[in-house]
């Protein structure tokens, strides 16, 4: 077929957005062009195969992501890209991940520098970007780069404050009042099922650095850490998650007590299992959903800007 796409495939960070993406619009110039069309021109079964495969219902293969390259009239490059996006939706969380994370971003910069689908997912875990939500929200807020970059006791350079101001504009999470003030919007944060595993993971670390350092470097009275060792039953492991969840809820309410918020804090949990075997059975009601689950589906702004647990 000679129809090529209206869209850039490097605007996608999912392969089965882009898929489906495609068969519409090639559907929608050419109705012969269906599932029974592209099972043929790809060497498939059936019909049924080519729609399980384009919605991801069965994974495809190397081989089979070429073949759809090839009739959606990808390039060489573009193919790579489409193949990368596969890969990196099974990593998860896994090593691998930041390996082909680092291979997506190096294919858009080449062969299409305005393109940044992984940008907003990013910003929405980034805890210097969801810190300066919060700064943003202060009764008395800076609003500047470099007063901001005080507030925060000089933890970030102030040149990645300014770029993380823009950032949060650009993606909606911030906006300009009448006054030209950079102010928090009421963007939720979109769901992201395929990666938000990698993206979470890098948050986690984020914290955990914050925290090492302010254990090696802040005195007492500006953190407060707390751990304990004990023993469940196993079958509890999704209740205690439940309970943790809703204690930072329940600590983010506070926000309006005692004045007007003028302090910004950074609240993490941890939860390890630092023993094998057990009875981690999920009855009714316990279905565990990991922590980036809930982070990602929470629609209360607060919450979702500031609790990325898991």
């Amino acid at each position: 077929m000679t129809t090529r796409l209206p869209f850039n495939i490097y605007q996608y960070s999912s392969h089965l957005e882009f898929l489906q993406d495609a068969y519409a619009y090639f559907h929608s110039e050419d109705e012969t062009f269906s599932y029974d069309r592209i099972a043929e021109l790809c060497g498939l079964k059936s019909r049924t195969e080519a729609r399980n495969l384009l919605k991801g219902q069965k994974k495809a293969s190397d081989a089979q992501l070429a073949a759809f390259a090839r009739i959606f009239a990808l390039g060489e490059s573009e193919a790579k890209y489409l193949v990368c996006l596969s890969r990196f939706a099974e990593a998860g969380g896994n090593p691998a991940a930041f390996e082909l994370f680092q291979k997506l971003i190096a294919l858009q910069k080449e062969n299409s520098p305005a393109a940044a689908p992984f940008r907003d997912v990013e910003v929405a875990t980034s805890v210097l970007h969801m810190t300066l939500l919060s700064v943003l929200d202060l009764s008395d807020a800076p609003r500047s780069a470099e007063e901001i970059t005080a507030k925060l006791k000089n933890r970030y350079p102030q040149a990645d404050v300014a770029a993380a101001l823009v950032d949060l504009e650009n993606c909606g999470y911030a906006t300009r009042d009448s006054e030209g003030r950079l102010v928090v919007s009421q963007k939720h944060i979109k769901k992201y099922d395929y990666n938000s595993n990698f993206f979470l993971k890098r948050f986690h670390q984020q914290s955990l650095a914050i925290a090492k350092d302010a254990l090696e470097n802040e005195a007492t009275s500006e953190r407060y850490l707390v751990g304990a060792s004990f023993c469940i039953n196993g079958k509890v492991f999704p209740r205690i998650v439940q309970k943790m969840n809703a204690f930072v809820e329940n600590l983010m309410q506070l926000e309006g007590v005692a004045g007007d918020a003028d302090t910004v804090v950074q609240f993490n949990q941890q939860l390890i299992k630092m023993s094998a075997g057990g009875t981690a059975e999920v009855g009714p009601g316990l279905r565990r959903e990991s922590a980036e689950r809930a982070f990602a589906e929470n629609q209360n702004e607060g919450i979702v800007r500031a609790n990325s647990a898991g």
